[in-house]
């Protein structure tokens, strides 16, 4: 960097080699670590990024774990997160992260190397002129809110602010910014004092005002309500509302039921916690919205895993309350025929909110000691029972239980996808301020690994674990390198069940049990984990049987530095109880005894 001065001896300009500038920027917006891999046309991002104080670079053995990690800490911090991948494979393994943030709303700002702009293939009509040149912009498009590619060195100063701020306004999400490699060696003026603020001449984002009519008919539906449930979503964690919805909930203290991204909000002590809900819920919740006659939904999209389908079966008898962000996620149920009754497109984060929750408060009665009862009861009668397997080796629902009593307060948990995210979220026993953090939407095998290596990248007082199934393991194994090398302490729980028990599940249901491409055997091999983390000189432990459960977990949980424990899971444990598709949400299985169902439910189900 370089400082021109005027005559009277004050700084006029600075200039900036392109990729110390953007350093610089990321710098003042707050971001602390950048991640990344290695590559040609990244070479001058990632320099500039390790010489810039204040600034940490974490490098991958895999660009999707870069993109991953970095999803982690925008997740956890709710800011402007960043990772760097070279042009051609780099840049398009970098997808799977990128849609992740997409579909659960998370602000990373990916920065692409590109071919230098003589290489680019422009409108010549060839495939790729450059070597390992790859439209990355066009390729990404749908699973961005922002990607542009930078065709001058000036343009760098708008562009990057474009995709910051576009990253974290309205509905948040991924943004990305490709780079020709001869532009990141250029310099640029950089007018001193100024923030290059991004300006439209409209706000990025601006939603209408909720009008005296829809107040009206809010005021009406709450105060008429007899069998109230409120659902809460991950959109509450977006907008950093958790203490204020927390304090509503607890005035309120009517029925609360979570979506997986939300199921953390409300410690388990809560009286008026039902439990997760949806597809792979809790039975005791998806009554509870069945029967309910109104449902209050705040930050969540209500996806297919939350309705059951068809989506018209969901709480069929229940006046419904959405408020959301996106006016889109509303009003895709008239083409799934589920009626809406009142739709407040309305930013949680936004000044409106704090006034919505008090309209509710003021609207809102006790619920009657019917409803309380009838909550109680799903409780009680429909309470899991464990399905009668293998009990030679490890219930998965008995670890869940051990290691939430073994986990403090302070304790990021990252779960990675399959059979292992349903069985924590189903049985998890929250404490206050434990967070819980899952790919919930794109639902992408091998995130956790890197997720974690993200959260533990985080300088704050939380502690990290993750728990994570064989299959997913094999997705990202190769960042236990990573993970050595950051020194920090992770514990890594890894639930072996020989394959993929969620699919197997499914094959349970429509293949007569036929475990073709799911199960470990002479077409599926899995390695031996201890000598694999033999060779990344990471500590080992292997815990088969029940009775050894809470001692040995004790252990792992106190041990100093980063360890893999191995649980030995029964080849035939499935998430007990789970929803086959195209059944209404109460109708789980395994089910019920008929006699019991019909008791408990408070709508028509002929």
């Amino acid at each position: 960097m370089t400082i021109s001065i005027n005559s009277e001896g004050m700084a006029m300009t600075k200039r900036f080699k392109v990729t110390d500038y953007i350093a610089e920027r990321l710098s003042q917006e707050g971001v602390e670590v950048v991640f990344g891999v290695s590559g040609g046309a990244a070479l001058h991002l990632l320099h500039s990024i390790k010489i810039k104080k204040g600034i940490n670079l974490v490098t991958t053995h895999h660009e999707q774990a870069a993109a991953m990690a970095a999803d982690s800490v925008a997740r956890i911090t709710n800011k402007i997160s960043v990772a760097i991948a070279t042009s051609g494979p780099g840049a398009t393994n970098l997808i799977t992260g990128i849609a992740g943030c997409y579909y659960d709303s998370v602000p990373v700002v990916f920065i692409t190397g590109q071919v230098s702009t003589t290489r680019l293939s422009g409108d010549s009509g060839v495939r790729q002129l450059g070597f390992q040149e790859t439209p990355i912009v066009k390729m990404v498009e749908l699973i961005t809110k922002y990607a542009t590619q930078i065709k001058k060195p000036e343009e760098i100063m708008l562009e990057l602010d474009k995709c910051i701020k576009i990253a974290l306004s309205g509905r948040k999400g991924p943004t990305l910014i490709d780079i020709p490699d001869d532009i990141q060696r250029m310099e640029i003026e950089v007018p001193d004092g100024t923030s290059h603020v991004f300006l439209e001449e409209k706000p990025l984002f601006l939603l209408p005002k909720i009008k005296d009519s829809e107040w009206s008919t809010l005021f009406k539906l709450i105060s008429e309500a007899q069998r109230p449930i409120i659902v809460v979503g991950w959109g509450i964690h977006l907008s950093n509302r958790e203490e204020d919805v927390r304090k509503f909930l607890d005035k309120l203290k009517w029925p609360v039921v979570s979506t997986w991204g939300a199921a953390d909000l409300l410690d388990s002590e809560k009286s008026y916690r039902v439990g997760t809900f949806g597809t792979h819920g809790v039975r005791a919740a998806n009554f509870a919205v069945q029967n309910a006659d109104l449902v209050l939904s705040i930050g969540s999209r209500l996806d297919t895993k939350s309705t059951g389908s068809p989506a018209k079966s969901f709480a069929r008898e229940a006046k419904k309350i959405m408020v959301d962000i996106d006016e889109k996620e509303i009003s895709k149920f008239k083409k799934l025929e589920l009626d809406i009754d009142l739709a407040l497109i309305l930013d949680i984060a936004g000044d409106e909110f704090p006034m919505l929750l008090r309209n509710i408060e003021e609207a809102a009665k006790p619920i009657s000691q019917y409803w309380r009862s009838k909550i109680s009861s799903y409780r009680t009668e429909l309470s899991r029972q464990p399905l009668q397997h293998n009990l030679g080796n490890i219930d998965p629902y008995e670890f869940v239980k051990v290691i939430s009593e073994a986990c403090e307060s302070n304790m990021r948990i990252i779960l990675d996808t399959g059979c292992t995210v349903a069985w924590v979220l189903q049985d998890w026993v929250f404490k206050i301020q434990q967070r819980i953090f899952h790919d919930f939407n794109n639902t992408a095998m091998g995130w956790a690994l890197p997720a974690a290596i993200g959260s533990i990248s985080i300088e704050d007082n939380y502690k990290t674990i993750a728990i994570i199934g064989d299959g997913s393991f094999m997705m990202s194994i190769q960042e236990l390198s990573t993970l050595k090398a950051t020194g920090k302490v992770l514990k890594i729980f890894l639930l072996n069940n020989s394959g993929y028990a969620m699919i197997k599940q499914t094959q349970d249901q429509w293949f007569n049990s036929d475990y073709f491409a799911s199960a470990a055997n002479s077409e599926m091999i899995f390695p031996n984990f201890k000598i694999i983390c033999d060779a990344f000189g990471l500590n080992y432990k292997k815990i088969e049987e029940q009775k050894n459960l809470i001692t040995d977990i004790s252990q792992v949980m106190h041990a100093e530095e980063s360890m893999l424990c191995e649980i030995i899971i029964s080849e035939d444990a499935r998430v007990n109880p789970q929803v086959k598709f195209g059944s209404p949400i109460e109708g789980m299985d395994p089910p019920i005894k008929n006699e019991l169902f019909k008791s408990l439910m408070i709508i028509n189900t002929d």
